[in-house]
């Protein structure tokens, strides 16, 4: 069994020579590592590495998660090519780490609309759960798109009494305006 590279990085490096950086910044528990490890088996390794090159040692500044994946992964038995990687610049170990922050921060959020529309008919709901969205709750959105069936989805038309609508605003005061004009209505409204 050999592991699949799916992408190419700017460089290639030895599992052996990679060095973690992050320490205990991030869990990875086991039912989200076996997560990861069927992704890598059924997509390939297809995201470079982020690596800081300090004093001789290549610092992982993103994808530790897949790194501990790869390196159980050969202690099972799989065969690893190099890993593909990009080199980060980094002038000082301050800086490296602001830069990891950065990597493992998130300033956009999934919705549920955004999800689906996103997804179409491509993936089913289980396919789809095998993800990991943080701050996302995936039941309310099984909920609200997916159903057991069609006889299901026939049923719950008939006793809808809820509409739901998605407006793109050209800027925020757009939406603004909008907004206190459906709370006049008394229209109950939400915006992001």
């Amino acid at each position: 069994m050999k592991i699949t590279i799916a992408c190419k990085g700017h460089t290639s490096i030895p599992v052996d020579e990679l060095t973690e950086f992050q320490g205990n910044l991030k869990e990875l528990s086991n039912v989200n590592a076996e997560r990861l490890m069927k992704q890598i088996i059924e997509h390939g390794f297809s995201a470079p590495l982020f690596v800081w090159k300090h004093a001789g040692k290549n610092y992982i500044l993103d994808g530790h998660q897949r790194l501990t994946v790869v390196r159980k992964m050969i202690k099972d038995g799989w065969e690893c090519p190099e890993l593909p990687c990009d080199i980060i610049e980094a002038k000082t170990k301050k800086e490296a780490k602001e830069k990891l922050l950065s990597y493992i921060s998130q300033f956009g959020s999934v919705s549920d609309q955004g999800l689906f529309d996103f997804v179409g008919l491509d993936l089913t709901f289980d396919e789809l759960a095998e993800y990991k969205f943080p701050d996302f709750n995936l039941d309310n959105f099984k909920n609200n798109f997916f159903d057991k069936d069609v006889e299901d989805k026939e049923d719950k038309k008939e006793k809808i009494d809820k509409f739901l609508i998605t407006i793109e605003c050209r800027d925020e005061e757009e939406q603004q305006e909008l907004f206190r004009e459906f709370e006049q209505r008394e229209i109950k409204v939400k915006y992001l």
